[in-house]
């Protein structure tokens, strides 16, 4: 179900949908999951004393519950190449897909031994389309699709693109998945 947003808005807007309040940043809507109360504290005890003179840890003073939250970059229209900047994070929805496009992501991190995800959320219209390319600042990769087999975008539904960008030895390899809902 495509977002509609307002038109024309003002730095820190924000727009309500649901769970997710949007900002716009002059440039894209953010989204961030808008918490609910917090719930009471809970007791605690201190601990007892430790052996040699020192002093035992102090007991939990109860749990809080908390949201675990990340930033939703919102993008609009994609086709061509699309630059998914990993500074402003690793969770990317698109809506008013014009075409299939080539996500780029830039700026991620070249340390060996490290995995970074990224999360295309799709909402498709009656002409799906999706990520069929990736570039790592700009380089192509291949990606790796679950199972060996190339996705098929389906028409009004929510689909989602996982991507491992693992870095090891120097180099690059993308594992995807592909995954359709509603």
């Amino acid at each position: 179900m495509p977002i509609n947003f307002p038109n024309n808005p003002s730095v820190n807007q924000t727009f309500q949908v649901n769970y997710l309040t949007y900002t716009w940043d002059g440039q894209k809507w953010l989204a961030g999951v808008t918490a609910g109360a917090t719930g009471a504290t809970g007791a605690g005890a201190t601990g007892a004393t430790g052996a040699i003179g020192t002093t035992g840890a102090t007991g939990a003073t109860g749990l809080t519950p908390s949201l675990q939250t990340e930033t939703v970059n919102v993008l609009t229209g994609s086709t061509g190449t699309v630059v998914h900047n990993y500074q402003t994070g690793g969770l990317w929805i698109h809506t008013g897909i014009a075409g299939n496009f080539t996500a780029n992501f830039t700026n991620v991190p070249t340390t060996d031994g490290r995995t970074n995800n990224f999360t295309l959320i799709l909402y498709q219209s009656s002409s799906p389309y999706y990520s069929n390319a990736v570039q790592i600042d700009g380089v192509a990769q291949t990606i790796l699709w679950f199972d060996s087999i190339t996705p098929s975008p389906t028409a009004n539904r929510t689909e989602i693109v996982s991507l491992a960008l693992i870095r090891a030895s120097g180099s690059w390899r993308v594992i995807g998945s592909y995954s359709s809902f509603g």
